[in-house]
């Protein structure tokens, strides 16, 4: 069987002492159905901050762009982010021209988010790049037009700060000098109000976890008993972060038969499957500053819940 960057993911995260699936690996088909319900659940208030954060933002960013320039969104999901962002830039600087590029894994996400801009910003180019974030983007490094890439829903919580700081350096160094990056990061604040968004009282992101299982079972003919694995998330106040589990419920075996593989779990033993890290300003402007951006303005929601950062290359 050809090896694809799925495969060298589960043979190396099952077969460590301490289990682990990138984060990345989510979002199948299903993966962005289910996650599109997240977005909507009372309890995940990212979206909300965000669209705040845009609203608030939306006229200064407008000042810094040229006439002419290309919006590339990393991570674009289901396209609402952009969509918000671009009909306020619209309101502030109408008659410019964009051409936005949703970079995004999943062509499934590609597909909706571009059926949402035929009906609500029909005279946009969009052009679909179903790349990983940084290949996406070395694919413009020779891009004559300024740029706006876009890292929304605080997405650089995924990584820890060596890791994010690293990722940002490389996205800086796919830019030309000028053009501008928009960022948000979700901030430090009880978990009482955290611990929730990844817990939700209807059960979604437990679905959304345990999907990862279902789709190792159909790609890999695998026999994951899903009844045999529960959500965990836990709150990690030393690193400030939310992390997410599947805990193996008994002592167990599964065996992935296209792989050849058989993975052994003990009760109680856990698979990490995500972080999301929490900042502060100090942590914010360390990652932004290390990477070689200069912030340009700092934007908040009005529940001071997220941090929209405006920098440039």
């Amino acid at each position: 069987m050809k090896k694809d960057p799925f495969t060298t993911a589960i043979r190396q995260g099952l077969g460590c002492k301490s289990k682990f699936i990138p984060s990345m690996w989510f979002y199948d088909a299903n993966g962005c159905k289910i996650f599109e319900e997240i977005l909507d659940l009372p309890e995940y208030y990212i979206p909300q901050a965000e669209h705040e954060i845009i609203t608030n933002s939306a006229e200064y960013i407008a000042s810094e762009l040229p006439d002419e320039y290309n919006i590339i969104e990393l991570g674009a999901g289901n396209g609402n982010k952009a969509i918000n962002l671009i009909q306020n830039l619209n309101i502030h600087s109408p008659g410019c021209e964009i051409c936005y590029y949703p970079v995004d894994i999943s062509s499934w996400s590609n597909q909706q988010l571009r059926n949402k801009f035929e009906i609500s910003l029909p005279g946009i180019p969009v052009k679909k790049v179903n790349l990983s974030f940084l290949q996406g983007l070395k694919g413009f490094v020779d891009c004559k037009k300024p740029r706006l890439v876009m890292f929304l829903g605080s997405s650089i919580g995924n990584m820890t700060i060596t890791e994010s700081i690293k990722f940002l350096k490389e996205v800086r160094a796919t830019l030309s000098k000028g053009d501008l990056f928009f960022i948000t990061f979700d901030l430090v604040k009880s978990p009482e109000i955290i611990l929730p968004a990844y817990n939700d009282s209807q059960g979604v992101t437990a679905r959304f976890n345990l999907n990862l299982l279902t789709r190792i079972n159909k790609r890999f003919q695998g026999n994951f008993i899903l009844d045999n694995f529960r959500h965990t998330p836990v709150y990690n106040s030393e690193l400030a972060r939310a992390e997410s589990y599947l805990k193996s419920t008994k002592a167990q075996k599964v065996y992935l038969k296209k792989l050849k593989l058989t993975i052994k779990f003990r009760a109680g033993e856990l698979i990490h499957t995500e972080i999301s890290q929490k900042y502060d300003t100090n942590s914010i402007c360390h990652v932004c500053t290390s990477a070689g951006f200069g912030l340009v303005d700092s934007f908040f929601d009005n529940k001071i819940y997220c941090n929209g950062r405006l920098l440039r290359a």
